[in-house]
């Protein structure tokens, strides 16, 4: 069994890795077909496969949390991958962030903080 501090890294890890690869598809999608092969073409550029990487590599950290706590726990905990993704798409795409989508992203941390303590 994992302690308690190494299932909330492993859970925040994958949530990060996530995101980034959330960010790697948002960055280099480029317009395609809406075809099976238009599809296909755009899922087999290298920087989809990296983003495809990180959610492989993210769902791996994700289910060594989930050997060791709830899935009640690992996965609300994991919903910090909006927050991940919402502070790299500013600071990468140089997204804007309004004041309510701030709220809500505060509220989703404050949720995971509760949900953290409680394991």
């Amino acid at each position: 069994m994992v302690g308690e501090v190494a299932v909330v890294g492993l859970t925040l890890a994958a949530a990060l890795l996530a995101a980034s690869g959330q960010l790697t598809f948002k960055r280099y999608v480029k317009p395609f077909q809406r075809s099976l092969r238009g599809v296909a073409s755009v899922l087999m550029e290298k920087h989809m496969l990296g983003g495809a990487f990180l959610y492989v590599a993210s769902l791996g950290l994700y289910l060594l949390a989930l050997r060791s706590a709830a899935v009640s726990f690992v996965y609300p905990v994991f919903a910090s991958s909006f927050v991940f993704v919402a502070a790299i798409s500013v600071l990468v795409l140089g997204e804007r962030v309004q004041l309510r989508r701030l709220a809500g992203i505060a509220l989703v941390v404050a949720g995971v903080v509760v949900i953290a303590l409680t394991y």
